[in-house]
C-alpha cells in the first residue's frame, strides 16, 4: 500500500511540475494559485506542510476546476497531503513469525512506520512463548520459565543506520510524553521508523491489578522501566548529520531492588518462585545480568557516537 500511494502522489507532483512549466498556462492563473502549488511541490513529502496548504490548495484549484492541467490535479486532491504510512502488530509477528518480511522491509529505505505493541508472548493464541518472552517467564513451551534473554529487535534494527528506533513505556506522564515525541518523529522521518511500546497483559496476572489496567498495571509498567526490566530510549539518524548524538538513552541505570519488586508483582514469574525455587532463583540471577548488559551495551553504543 505504501509503495503504491507513493507511485501515485509522484505522479501527482509531474503533473503539478508539468503545469508550473508552461509559462503559457502560468499567465492564465492568478499568482496565489501558482504559489500554493509552487510550496506544495516543494515540500510534497512533508506531511505537516501538505496538510497546512490543503485547504487554501484546494479552494483555489476549485476556482479553476475546468482547465484540463487542474482538473487532473482535482482528480487526485486525495494524494494531496503526504499520507502516513503505519503498521501495527504486536511481538509474536514482529519479534516472530512475521520477523523475516520484518527485516526485508528495514533494510530498504522507503517512508513507513512500525509500532510494536509488546506483551512478550502469543497473547491471542493461549500464551506461547515468542522470541520477546523475557528469561524467567513461565508461559506454554517454557513451563519451568524461559531460559533465553528476549530478543533485541531495537538494538538489531539500529544497526542499519537508516532506521528510526524508539522503545516506550507508557507507565507514567513522563513516559507517556516520551512515546507521543517518539511518534512525531517517527512520522516526519523520511525513512523506515520503528517503535516499541511495552504492553501488559491479562497473561501477566499482574498483583492487584484490574485485568491488565488499573494503578497496579501502571506500577508495574513504571517498576518495568526504573528496574532496567523494560529500557526507554530513542534513536534518530538525523541528529548524526545535525552534529548531535543520534542515541538518546531515557532509563537510568538499572535499579535491582525495583526490577524484584516488578518480578514479584507478576504470576509469569512469582509462579515459578513458589514451585521451583532453584531454578527460578537461577533465572532471576541470569535476567540480573543480562539486564545490566545491555544497560551497558546501550551506553557503549551511544558513546560511540560521541566526538573523540
Amino acid at each position: 500500500m505504501a509503495v503504491g500511494l507513493d507511485l501515485r502522489r509522484r505522479h501527482l507532483k509531474e503533473d503539478v511540475d508539468k503545469l508550473l512549466a508552461d509559462r503559457t498556462n502560468i499567465r492564465a492563473f492568478p499568482p496565489s494559485l501558482i504559489t500554493l502549488l509552487t510550496q506544495w511541490s516543494e515540500n510534497f513529502m512533508n506531511g505537516e506542510e501538505t496538510y497546512k496548504l490543503y485547504k487554501p490548495l484546494l479552494a483555489e484549484l476549485h476556482a479553476h476546476k475546468n482547465h484540463p492541467y487542474i482538473k487532473a490535479i482535482l482528480d487526485q486532491k486525495d494524494l494531496i497531503v503526504k499520507q502516513s504510512n503505519w503498521i501495527l502488530g504486536g511481538d509474536g509477528w514482529a519479534y516472530d513469525i512475521g520477523y523475516g518480511g520484518l527485516d526485508h522491509i528495514f533494510a530498504q529505505k522507503r517512508d513507513f512506520n512500525v509500532l510494536v505493541f509488546d506483551n512478550e508472548l502469543y497473547a491471542n493464541t493461549g500464551g506461547q512463548q515468542s522470541k520477546s518472552t523475557q528469561c524467567g517467564a513461565v508461559a506454554q513451551f517454557a513451563a519451568n520459565g524461559k531460559r533465553e534473554m528476549k530478543k533485541d529487535l531495537g538494538y538489531m534494527m539500529m544497526s542499519y543506520d537508516n532506521v528510526y528506533v524508539a522503545s516506550c513505556s507508557l507507565g507514567s506522564q513522563k513516559d507517556l510524553k516520551h512515546f507521543i515525541k517518539c511518534c512525531k518523529e517517527a512520522e516526519s522521518f523520511p525513512g523506515p521508523s520503528l517503535i516499541l511500546v511495552y504492553c501488559n497483559c491479562i497473561l501477566h496476572h499482574i498483583k492487584g491489578a484490574i485485568q491488565a489496567g488499573g494503578d497496579a498495571s501502571l506500577k508495574a509498567h513504571r517498576l518495568a522501566v526504573e528496574g532496567g526490566y523494560w529500557p526507554v530510549y530513542s534513536y534518530d539518524p538525523r541528529r548524526e548529520k545535525e552534529g548531535k548524538n543520534p542515541f538518546e538513552m531515557i532509563s537510568k541505570k538499572p535499579d535491582l531492588k525495583k526490577l524484584d519488586q516488578f518480578l514479584d508483582m507478576e504470576v509469569r514469574f512469582n509462579g515459578l518462585k513458589r514451585t521451583n525455587p532453584e531454578i527460578s532463583k537461577e533465572l532471576r540471577a541470569q535476567l540480573h545480568k543480562d539486564v545490566m548488559r545491555r544497560y551497558s551495551r546501550y551506553v557503549a553504543f551511544g558513546k560511540g557516537f560521541e566526538k573523540q
